[in-house]
């Protein structure tokens, strides 16, 4: 069993040791490979680093640790991030004290699969059958495929509520997946899931609960900024010292300290940021960048990804406005 790291001091230490002594060396590697590997996420797991979802851990040591690890290494991180999101749900649910704290210890590895509810147009159907519910339908992005133990999964209804539950992430004569091949990160194992009439074990019910269309201003959740920030950490690492030291940190704070309503703004920033450090390392770089592989073309592609993971309508009209605005920078592309 894993312990947590006790004070938020221990937890960025822990980060940016298995960051730098463990990700970042095998990052190019890991670029090329089919799956993350395993060890890279017993060292997470070993370190504490699972736990970040638990309630004494305070949220700006989890952003700056999801940073962190996104700039070793953004495969690793992908996969790593989404088991929180489980571990909240399942912190919340009846079935709390059976999987919680396998979970925050990393013994037990999450992953989300919430495409099929969330979208505006449901993909994922959820019917009642007897006193069971059974699932029909898609979800079109679930990641970690082959390193998870569970994933979360929501469900429409015809009657206006969402299903979630808490199911093993594996194949059966009910559940099919089909990879997606992504541009970057594609070690995450990120998949296409498929379900014919599985039915959902009544233990592994996380919650029944009315469908709330999210706000106009949804900002797609503050530690999904990380990702992008962590690319451009990446870069200002390479290129230190330089300008893009100073945008990092404002980027950074401004994220810490959006409201619900200025959150998909600055989200949008992040990843406007990401896509200019990036391109500044690419041409700092000059013909080598165009080597497959290099760090600065797998920088750029690894931007490129963070542009979208957890992009809400809100965040792509603000960032759509900032690059629309290039070169003035008003509002602001720089």
């Amino acid at each position: 069993m894993s312990e947590r790291p006790r004070s938020a001091a221990a937890v960025i230490a822990a980060a940016t040791a298995i960051a730098d002594d463990v990700l970042a060396p095998a990052a190019g590697e890991i670029d090329r490979a089919a799956l993350v590997p395993r060890s890279h996420l017993d060292r997470l797991a070993a370190a504490g680093l699972y736990g970040l979802a638990g309630a004494d851990v305070h949220p700006p040591t989890r952003w700056l640790a999801t940073e962190i690890l996104a700039a070793g290494c953004l495969a690793t991180a992908f996969v790593w991030l989404q088991h929180h999101g489980a571990v909240q749900a399942v912190r919340r649910a009846a079935l709390a004290d059976e999987w919680v704290h396998a979970l925050l210890a990393g013994d037990v590895r999450g992953g989300i699969a919430i495409g099929g509810v969330r979208a505006t147009t449901p993909s994922l159907h959820a019917r009642r059958t007897g006193d069971q519910w059974t699932l029909d339908g898609t979800v079109p992005w679930a990641t970690g495929w082959g390193l998870i133990d569970v994933v979360l999964v929501g469900a429409a209804t015809d009657d206006g509520r969402e299903v979630w539950s808490l199911l093993d992430a594996a194949t059966s004569s009910t559940v099919s997946v089909t990879p997606v091949a992504l541009v970057a990160a594609n070690a995450s194992a990120t998949v296409r899931m498929h379900f014919d009439a599985h039915v959902i074990p009544p233990d592994r019910i996380v919650g029944v609960v009315a469908h709330e269309p999210p706000p106009d201003g949804d900002g797609g959740g503050r530690n999904n900024g990380s990702l992008a920030l962590g690319v451009a950490r990446r870069v200002c690492r390479l290129m230190t010292p330089s300008p893009l030291d100073a945008q990092l940190d404002a980027c950074r704070a401004a994220l810490d300290a959006a409201d619900d309503a200025g959150l998909a703004a600055a989200r949008a920033a992040a990843a406007a940021f990401a896509l200019r450090a990036t391109a500044r390392l690419v041409v700092h770089a000059g013909a080598a960048a165009v080597v497959a592989g290099s760090m600065a073309e797998r920088s750029r592609r690894d931007a490129l990804l963070t542009t979208v993971f957890g992009s809400r309508p809100a965040i792509r009209s603000s960032l759509l406005r900032r690059l629309e605005a290039y070169p003035s920078g008003r509002p602001g592309f720089r």
